[in-house]
């Protein structure tokens, strides 16, 4: 019995020195240890190319479609809050004829929200810009500066940090017929 005791008298002090080896520190303080703080939410910029159709709404003299193939650019920043401020800048090659041609520019300042929907990023927007129409033909030109509001959707895939999309912009522009805009595009967001 005795060298039961002994033993357990050997061994308590050891288990004791392994528990307190195993245990973090305690504080002195009674006050609990701030948690670390989560990261704050930033923002992003994107950029994309710009390549799609314009139609001409009813209406538009000669019931000619004046827009046709378009490219151009589009810039922004998606704040932490999903707000999205940019501006979209796009040249539509519009109507040749054999002695004429006609072309489209149009300048838009944009605020939206981004929104993700499954693996999809959804961006609705409002536009508030200029359509420039220019007129040329052997006798001069001509040409006509506008404003225009443009509601928009794009549609858009991430994949790292580029991004694939569509985009429906929808031209409401003052004395001329509304005119439907389908652009692709393609960039980057970081």
């Amino acid at each position: 019995m005795k060298r039961c005791w002994a033993l357990l008298a050997y061994l308590l002090p050891c288990w004791a020195a392994a528990a307190a080896a195993a245990e973090p520190p305690r504080e002195q303080s009674s006050a609990a240890a701030p948690e670390p703080k989560s990261p704050e939410p930033v923002g992003s910029v994107s950029l994309a190319a710009l390549v799609g159709y314009g139609f001409a709404g009813p209406g538009w003299p000669d019931d000619t479609n004046h827009f046709g193939v378009g490219y151009g650019v589009a810039a922004g920043y998606v704040f932490p809050s999903n707000v999205y401020l940019g501006g979209t800048l796009v040249r539509y090659l519009g109507v040749s004829g054999d002695t004429s041609q006609y072309d489209a520019y149009t300048l838009d300042f944009d605020v939206g929200a981004e929104f993700d929907v499954g693996p999809v990023s959804l961006r609705p927007s409002l536009g508030l810009g200029a359509l420039l129409a220019v007129f040329s033909n052997s006798e001069g030109g001509n040409s006509a500066l506008r404003p225009q509001l443009t509601p928009a959707l794009l549609a858009q895939v991430p994949i790292g940090v580029v991004r694939v999309g569509a985009e429906a912009r929808c031209a409401l522009v003052t004395e001329y017929p509304g005119s439907l805009f389908l652009l692709g595009s393609a960039g980057v967001e970081f």
